[in-house]
This record gives C-alpha cells, sequence and structure tokens, in this order.
C-alpha cells in the first residue's frame, strides 16, 4: 500500500526564498489545498499539520508554507508584512504547487485570520474551486493588531470572528453585512446563533446556491438535522425580528469597550489596543495569568509574549464587568486569587 508522503519545496516570491511542505495523498491527488497561516503564526501550527492529514486522508494534497518574514522563509517580519505581499506568497505558492507536481492542478485555499483575508484577495485571480477561512478580516480598520505587528498592517484590519460583532462595529446595519458577505462575493456563511443568546440554533446561509448542493446529505451525516428541527430554528425568527441580533451583539461591543476602559487603569497590565468588537488581547504578568484563569477561566492568545484574550458577550453585565476587572487589578497588585 502506497504511504502518504510530503516533500520539502523551496520557492521564490519577489526575490524571496520561501520555505514550504507539500503533502501528497496515497494515490494521484484529486486536488491541492493551500493554506495560508495568520499573522504572527507559521506553516507548523497544529492547525496547519492536521488540515494536512484531513485533505490527505481524502484524496487532496495539502500546501503548507511560511510567508515572508515567518519561519523558514526569507524576509523581515516588520518591514516585509502587508497584505499585497503576502497575496504575491500565496500566489507563487500556487505557482510552485503547480510546478512541483508538473501540471495545474485544481486549488482550493484556506486562510485563519489575515490568511483568510489573503485567500480573499487573491481568489479573484487565481480561481479557486473553493474558499474557506476562519475569522478573516475582511474590512478596513485597525481592529486588535499587536503593538508589534508592523506598521503596513496597523489600518488594514478589523475582526470578523464573529459576524454579528463585526456589523455592529460596522456601523450596526444589515448593510454592513451585506458590505463584507455578499458584495465581497462569499459563497457561505456560519450564522450562528449559539453566542448570540440561542439554544443550539446555528443557520448555514448559501449567498451561492450552486455551492449548496448537496449540503442537505452533509447535514445528516454530520449530525446536524435533529428531531424537531423546526423548534430550534424558530429562535431565529424572535433574533432576526427588529434586528435584535445586531444589538445583542451592539451590547458585547460595549462591554468590551467598558472593560477596556477599567483595565486600562490597573498599573502592570498592557490592556494592548482598544476594541471595536467583543475581544480583548491584553499582555500580563507571567505569574499572574495561571491564578488568574484559575478564579475565571480564559484562553492564552500568544502565550510566549503573555498575551491572553478575554471575551464579553451577549449577556455580560456591567457589574460582570465591573467584578471581573477588580479581580485582575487585585490579582496584578498583589499576585493572589481574587475572592
Amino acid at each position: 500500500m502506497l504511504k502518504n508522503t510530503e516533500q520539502s519545496v523551496s520557492f521564490v516570491a519577489d526575490g524571496l526564498h520561501l520555505s514550504g511542505v507539500l503533502h501528497l495523498p496515497k494515490r494521484e491527488p484529486l486536488a491541492v489545498v493551500i493554506g495560508c497561516h495568520g499573522l504572527m503564526a507559521d506553516k507548523n501550527s497544529p492547525k496547519q499539520i492536521a488540515l494536512a492529514r484531513g485533505c490527505t486522508a481524502t484524496g487532496m494534497a495539502y500546501f503548507r508554507f511560511d510567508h515572508r518574514g515567518c519561519g523558514d522563509s526569507e524576509g523581515v517580519f516588520e518591514t516585509d508584512t502587508t497584505l499585497e505581499k503576502r497575496t504575491s506568497d500565496l500566489t507563487a505558492a500556487v505557482h510552485a504547487v503547480n510546478h512541483t507536481l508538473g501540471k495545474t492542478m485544481p486549488i482550493g485555499l484556506f486562510g485563519s485570520s489575515l490568511g483568510g483575508t489573503v485567500c480573499l484577495t487573491a481568489a479573484q485571480n487565481l480561481s479557486p474551486f473553493a474558499v474557506v477561512t476562519l475569522a478573516a478580516p475582511v474590512q478596513s480598520r485597525s481592529i486588535q493588531i499587536p503593538d508589534d505587528s508592523p506598521e503596513s498592517l496597523k489600518n488594514e484590519l478589523v475582526d470578523n470572528r464573529l459576524a454579528f460583532n463585526a456589523t455592529a462595529a460596522l456601523g450596526g446595519t444589515r448593510e454592513a453585512l451585506r458590505s463584507f458577505t455578499v458584495d465581497a462575493g462569499v459563497d457561505v456563511v456560519s450564522f450562528g446563533g449559539t453566542k448570540n443568546g440561542l439554544l443550539g440554533a446555528e443557520a448555514v446561509v448559501f449567498l451561492n446556491p450552486t455551492v449548496a448542493i448537496g449540503s442537505e446529505f452533509t447535514r445528516k451525516q454530520v449530525t446536524q438535522l435533529p428531531s424537531k428541527m423546526r423548534y430550534l430554528a424558530a429562535q431565529f425568527t424572535a433574533l432576526l425580528r427588529d434586528d435584535l441580533w445586531i444589538e445583542l451583539a451592539a451590547h458585547a461591543n460595549t462591554m468590551a469597550q467598558e472593560l477596556f476602559a477599567l483595565v486600562s487603569e490597573i498599573d502592570g497590565i498592557d490592556a494592548g489596543p482598544s476594541p471595536q468588537v467583543n475581544s480583548l488581547f491584553p499582555t500580563l504578568d507571567p505569574g499572574a495569568i495561571g491564578p488568574l484563569r484559575d478564579w475565571c477561566f480564559f484562553w492564552d492568545w500568544d502565550a510566549d509574549a503573555h498575551q491572553v484574550r478575554w471575551m464579553t458577550a451577549w449577556d455580560t453585565t456591567i457589574e460582570d464587568v465591573e467584578t471581573f476587572a477588580q479581580g485582575v487589578a487585585t490579582m496584578i497588585a498583589g499576585q493572589k486569587r481574587p475572592n
């Protein structure tokens, strides 16, 4: 039996040598998926490795590579990181894969965070058979950019982890939602309800009907068709009526701004950039992170930099915000667990 194989691939983009790894399935690949990592990541992230395994298991090749200034690729991160240059990297990666395989292959694109934006930008010229993006910034505002990021990116990004919160941040109108979905040429939108107050209700909206073909069978195969689905789906009627979904998302964003204002006044904490959606990315004393997380759980964002992620939600109250901020102040000041 043939085994899945992987090979190193070096290629050139704008005179810089970039490093990549091509994963091949046991048989002739049906297509190639090319993965673009996020702003501060590289080709060796667990996400990229997992995607490579998943794609080869289904008969597709997967190519992961380091953008210029990242990982094993040439370049200087601080000066070589722009959306235009990363798009050029992706285009060069496609040509490198086709050259390595000796023929032009059907190409799929995957990107997370900034990598998602790169995929969407390059797609108009590469004509991939599919594009999958996660947490892709798609509007021109500076949101959640680390202080040490290149100046060239400071005004290019908006956080779009949740479409609801991004819509609220961009003016709180249906037109705002349309601007980064329908008008941007997006095929499919994950219109989740659970993170905006619904109970187990999630929706997938196909803006391009052709890609919806067969989706009803996929829904059953992944056990997303419970009995009496209409009872779960009815929640969307209330959520969408009178734009309640925008109101709830705007509230979550406001609570993040309130939290930012409070923790910005605490000595010993770098609160990071002012949030425009419902997420903060502060940098804390490493000795305070563990005990504070034991008291109120949160995830690391960049563990090496001691940067964490704090999220607010549709049901976060000002009392919640004040209590948490007081806990942070207590922990930072005394390095002891809050009550």
